[in-house]
C-alpha cells in the first residue's frame, strides 16, 4: 500500500501546480444501463466505461487485463496467459455477472455456476466495454444478479483502411493482428483476425515444465441500412485456443491441454415505425465446447483422462422503445431464451425461459431522472420469478452535485450442470436470490477535477452451494457483501489525464460467518496518460490489492501486491506507429490463487501500419 500513498501524494502535489484549463467530458453515451441511448451523466446506474482510445492507450491484449483497474471488479487468473480467469463484481460469485458482446450472453451454460472465463477474450475489434455495477436482472435476467459487463463491438466508418500489427515479447509470445473496416451510405463494416502464441511459464508454482498457448479470434460486425428507418446487424466472434495446464497448485503436468472453442452470431432488425415507436428483434446464439486431455506419461504413467463439455444459448429479444413524451420514455420486451448443455457423463439436456420486461424512464426539470423496471420470468426448471429496480438522479447545479441511488432484486437460475450432473446434481433447485441498493455522490470540484464516492450493500439468499454432507448442490447458502467506492478525475490539460479508484469491500458468508474468497478488503488502482508534441503517448498503472483469503474456510491468507504496468507508443507517421509495454514493471512476486504462477518482470515490442 506504501506505493499506493506516495503515488496519490504524488499526484495531489502535482496538480495543485497545474491550472485546470479543460473541462472533464463524463456525458459519454451508454446503452447497457436502460437499452436506449442515455448520456452517462443522467443515469442513476453505477457504470464504468473503457472506450477505444484507453483500450489503445493502455497496451493491453485482453479484455481482464483492462478490467483490473475498474472499480469493485477482482480479477483472478490461475496462472499465466489461457489459465482460468474469473471477476469478483463487488463482491459477488463470478457467475453472478453476466458478460455480453453486443448483447449476446457469453456465460458457458454447462460451467458449475454458469460463468464466463476471461482467459481467451482479446480486446480485437472493441468499440468499447461498459460494466453496470449492482442487480440488472430487470433488463438481462438471471447471471445479471451482481452486474452486467457488456463489450460493444466496432462499427465501419468512413474510408476503407486496412491496420496490420505485429508484436513480440517476453516468455516466447508472438501476436499477429489484422483488421479490415470502413463504410459506405448503406453498409458498415469492420472485421478483425488475431493470433497469439506464448511458450509460457509454469502455471504451476515452482514447476519446471512451460505451459504454452495459442488463441486465434476473428471478430466481425456489418451493418446494413435497408432504408431511412430500416437497419440491420449481423455481428460474429470466434475463439479457438490451445492451453497446456497444470495438475494443480504447485503440480506440474507435461502433457495435460484444454482446448476450448467459441462462436457467437446475431442479427437484428431495427425499425423506426413511427417517430415516438422503434423496435428491435434480434435473434443470438452462443455456442461453446471445452475439452480436457491428459493422457500417461513419465512423471504421471497412471493418467487417462479425457473430458468434454458443451454448452448452447439462442436467445430471442424484441425491444420496443417508446417516446410518450420529451420527458418521458417507456421500454418493453418479451424474451425466449433456450439454454443446452451436454457433458461426458450428462445426456444433452435443455431448459428454458420465457420473460417480460417493462421499464420506464423519467427525465423532470432536466435535473431529477428517474428509471423504474419490472421483470417476470418463467423458467422451466423453478417456475416464475418477478423482480424490480429502482434507480435515480438528481442533479444539484448550484455546487455542481449529482446524488444517484440504486434499489433492486435480482435473480440466478441454477446452471445445467447444477441441475442435472449424475453425481452432484439436483433437480429440485431454486434460484439464489438477492437485495442490493447503493448511493453515490458525483461532485465538480473545478472545471477538470470531478470525484464520486459511493456506498453498495448487498444480500444473497437461497444461494446455490455444494453440500458436503449430500455430496449434492443445495439451496444453502446465504452472504453479504458491502463496501464504499471512490473514483477521480482529472483532465487538467488536454494532453494529461488521471484516473484513480479505491474499493473498500467487506464480505461475509452467514452460513459460517466467513469470509467470502478471493475479494480483497482494499483495492487502489491509479492511471495516469500523457501525450508529447502529438507523436508520443505514455501511459501507467498502478494496481494495489490488500490481504484476502484464498479459500472460504479462512486459513490460508494471501498477501498484498503492488502492480506497475507501463506502455508507450510513438507516431512515426500518419500510418506507423512502434508500440511497447512493460508488464509488473518491478518484478513484483505475488499470487493470485494459492499455487499457482504469476509473470515477473515483462517486456514487449510492436509495430503497426495502417493502408
Amino acid at each position: 500500500m506504501r506505493y499506493s500513498a506516495v503515488i496519490l501524494v504524488s499526484t495531489i502535489l502535482f496538480i495543485s501546480q497545474i491550472s485546470f484549463a479543460e473541462e472533464v467530458k463524463l456525458d459519454r453515451i451508454v446503452v447497457s444501463a436502460t437499452k436506449t441511448e442515455e448520456a452517462s451523466e443522467n443515469l442513476g446506474t453505477s457504470i464504468s466505461i473503457i472506450d477505444s482510445d484507453d483500450i489503445k492507450k493502455s497496451g493491453k491484449n485482453t479484455v481482464s487485463e483492462l478490467l483490473r483497474t475498474i472499480t469493485s471488479l477482482n480479477v483472478v487468473q490461475s496462472g499465466g496467459l489461457g489459465a482460468q480467469t474469473s471477476v469478483y463484481l463487488r463482491g459477488a460469485k463470478p457467475g453472478y455477472t453476466l458478460v455480453m458482446i453486443d448483447g449476446i450472453e457469453m456465460n458457458d451454460p454447462m460451467s458449475a455456476g454458469k460463468s464466463f472465463n476471461f482467459a481467451h477474450l482479446t480486446a480485437d475489434n472493441i468499440e468499447r466495454i461498459e460494466i453496470l455495477r449492482g442487480p440488472q436482472s430487470t433488463l438481462y435476467g438471471s447471471d445479471a444478479i451482481g452486474g452486467v459487463v457488456n463489450i460493444i463491438t466496432k462499427r465501419g466508418h468512413g474510408n476503407t483502411k486496412l491496420e496490420a500489427s505485429s508484436e513480440a515479447g517476453s516468455f516466447g509470445t508472438f501476436r499477429e493482428y489484422l483488421s479490415l473496416s470502413g463504410s459506405n451510405d448503406k453498409i458498415g463494416h469492420s472485421l478483425s483476425i488475431s493470433r497469439i502464441d506464448s511458450r509460457g511459464f509454469s502455471m504451476a508454482k515452482d514447476g519446471k515444465e512451460d505451459d504454452s498457448y495459442e488463441n486465434s479470434a476473428i471478430s466481425s460486425r456489418v451493418g446494413v441500412n435497408v432504408s431511412e428507418n430500416n437497419k440491420l446487424d449481423f455481428i460474429l466472434r470466434y475463439t479457438k485456443s490451445i492451453t497446456d495446464i497444470d495438475d494443480g497448485a504447485y503440480d506440474d503436468d507435461p502433457n495435460y491441454v484444454a482446448r476450448e472453442n467459441s462462436l457467437a452470431l446475431k442479427t437484428q432488425l431495427i425499425q423506426k415505425l413511427t417517430d415516438n415507436w422503434e423496435h428491435n428483434l434480434s435473434l443470438s446464439w452462443f455456442d461453446v465446447k471445452r475439452r480436457y486431455r491428459d493422457d500417461p506419461d513419465s512423471q504421471d504413467p497412471l493418467d487417462a483422462y479425457d473430458d468434454w463439455y458443451y454448452g448452447n444459448d439462442r436467445k430471442i429479444d424484441w425491444l420496443n422503445n417508446f417516446s410518450i413524451c420529451d420527458i418521458d420514455k417507456l421500454t418493453a420486451g418479451l424474451e425466449y431464451e433456450e439454454e443446452r448443455g451436454a457433458h461426458r457423463d450428462i445426456d444433452r439436456r435443455s431448459v428454458n425461459n420465457k420473460a417480460f420486461y417493462l421499464q420506464n424512464q423519467l427525465n423532470l426539470w432536466e435535473r431529477f431522472f428517474t428509471t423504474l423496471g419490472v421483470r417476470i420470468d418463467d423458467h422451466s426448471s423453478f417456475g416464475s420469478d418477478t423482480n424490480y429496480k429502482v434507480s435515480s438522479n438528481y442533479f444539484i447545479e448550484k455546487i455542481n452535485s449529482r446524488v444517484k441511488a440504486n434499489l433492486g432484486t435480482g435473480f440466478k437460475a441454477p446452471s445445467l450442470y447444477q441441475l442435472y450432473d449424475p453425481t452432484y446434481g439436483n433437480s429440485g433447485l431454486s434460484p439464489d436470490e438477492s437485495f442490493s441498493y447503493d448511493i453515490a455522490l458525483e461532485q465538480g470540484l473545478t472545471r477538470s477535477m470531478v470525484i464520486e464516492v459511493g456506498y453498495f450493500h448487498n444480500r444473497f439468499k437461497n444461494m446455490i452451494d455444494y453440500d458436503f454432507d449430500t455430496n449434492k448442490y443445495r439451496n444453502i447458502g446465504k452472504s453479504k457483501t458491502s463496501g464504499t467506492e471512490v473514483g477521480m478525475t482529472i483532465e487538467p490539460a488536454k494532453d494529461l489525464k488521471l484516473n484513480c479508484t479505491y474499493t473498500r469491500t467487506n464480505t461475509r458468508d452467514n452460513t459460517t460467518g466467513k469470509e467470502l474468497a478471493r475479494r480483497p478488503k482494499n483495492k487502489f488502482s491509479f492511471n495516469i496518460n500523457k501525450e508529447f508534441f502529438e507523436r508520443l503517448n505514455l501511459n501507467m498503472v498502478l494496481n494495489y490489492f490488500g490481504h484476502r483469503w484464498d479459500n472460504t474456510a479462512n486459513t490460508s491468507k494471501m498477501k498484498p501486491y503492488t502492480r506497475i504496468d507501463f506502455a508507450a507508443t510513438y507516431k512515426i507517421n500518419e500510418n506507423f506507429d512502434i508500440f511497447s509495454t512493460i508488464e509488473n514493471l518491478l518484478n513484483k512476486k505475488y499470487e493470485e490463487v494459492r499455487g499457482y504462477s504469476t509473470a515477473g518482470f515483462s517486456f514487449y515490442i510492436g509495430v503497426k501500419k495502417t493502408f
